[in-house]
């Protein structure tokens, strides 16, 4: 099974090089992705599989894949919908997704910004600079 956008996990990949999620979500993920490389320790695994291959990271993966929601700017871990700081704000009362459009990531705790979303966050960055009204000083 491929993360819906993702292919094989590239974040989980990332995750064991070093390279770590930020926002209100990142410990959770980073908590998440311990466990499985937890898991996938060669000292630990019985003499017959000493090989841990992308199908047994897949396989641990999938449940958590199911709740994945790719945001432009972010992705939505929604784990948890009581927690989804964009059902609260919208007061949606029988929530089955997150509404990703109204996510307000620097402080939705199931939000994660990764390495791909730079692009996303510098240009907003820059379109902010250009419409910033400049101060003049007498």
């Amino acid at each position: 099974m491929l993360w819906p956008g993702l292919g094989s996990c590239p974040e989980f990949r990332n995750y064991q090089q070093g390279i770590l999620p930020a926002s209100p979500g990142a410990r959770s993920l980073t908590e998440f992705f311990s466990s499985i490389d937890e898991k996938l320790d060669l000292t630990t695994a019985p003499a017959p599989k000493t090989q841990r291959s992308d199908r047994d990271v897949l396989n641990l993966l999938t449940k958590r894949a199911k709740v994945l929601h790719l945001g432009p700017a972010n992705y939505c871990w929604f784990t948890d919908p009581s927690r989804a700081l964009c059902l609260k704000l919208a007061g949606t009362p029988t929530p089955d997704r997150p509404l990703i459009g109204m996510c307000d990531s620097a402080r939705c705790p199931q939000a994660t910004h990764h390495p791909g979303h730079r692009p996303v966050w510098a240009e907003r960055r820059q379109n902010k600079d250009l419409h910033r009204p400049t101060r003049h000083h007498p």
